[in-house]
């Protein structure tokens, strides 16, 4: 099984007032283990002509900020507008993920339609079908979910298995009053990275606890 970690970050909680700065994200095969060099890795950043969000979040990126600056300085292809975000995600992941899925909820294979393709090779997106994907990440549910919602577009270009994966279940304990943290995964999973270093490590830690406690 193939399934996509996010991490997003934002001004803020509220996917409807704070601005999103930063995704990333990684494909993980669960048939095929990669190392963190060779798995496929996504990250781009946002441009806002306004950044919204409370002030202790945005302080928390400034450094992710200042980068944003030095992309538009630079005309990186690192930044994307948030209207094309979802354009742009498709296109990173159908070159790795090839499942379709229909409106009447048919499975697809890729090579079971006729595609089209721009001038770069990317496979359009047919209209009537969307790419199918299995998703996950730490608090994914009340965080990465409901960012990736707010994506203009992005239920044309993909369906979001109703299933996700979040570690903090598999490292529960009966003895714990409540699910554990991402700290505390990562060391009931053995996991010794250290915090905050990139997002795209933030992913890696979700995929580490993954596999330390699915075993696969």
């Amino acid at each position: 099984m193939k399934y996509v970690i996010f991490h997003f970050n934002t001004g803020g909680f509220n996917a409807h007032e704070n601005s999103i700065i930063e995704v990333a994200a990684i494909i993980e095969d669960t048939k095929n283990k990669l190392n963190f060099d060779s798995i496929p890795k996504y990250r781009v950043l946002i441009y806002n002509e306004i950044y919204k969000g409370n002030p202790l979040a945005l302080h928390l990126n400034s450094n992710l900020l200042k980068e944003v600056a030095e992309s538009i300085k630079n005309k990186s292809n690192s930044i994307v507008t948030l209207d094309m975000l979802a354009l742009n995600l498709y296109s990173w992941l159908s070159k790795h993920i090839d499942t379709y899925i229909d409106d009447h909820n048919y499975m697809l294979d890729f090579n079971s339609f006729g595609k089209s393709y721009s001038n770069d090779g990317v496979a359009l997106l047919n209209k009537k079908n969307k790419l199918l994907i299995n998703v996950g990440g730490k608090n994914f549910g009340v965080l990465q979910h409901k960012f990736l919602q707010i994506i203009p577009n992005i239920n044309d270009y993909l369906s979001f298995n109703h299933r996700f994966l979040d570690p903090s279940i598999l490292f529960f304990n009966k003895e714990d009053e409540s699910l554990p943290n991402t700290e505390e995964c990562k060391k009931r999973a053995n996991i010794n990275s250290e915090n905050n270093i990139s997002s795209l490590h933030e992913c890696w830690d979700v995929i580490e606890m993954l596999r330390t406690k699915l075993n696969y």
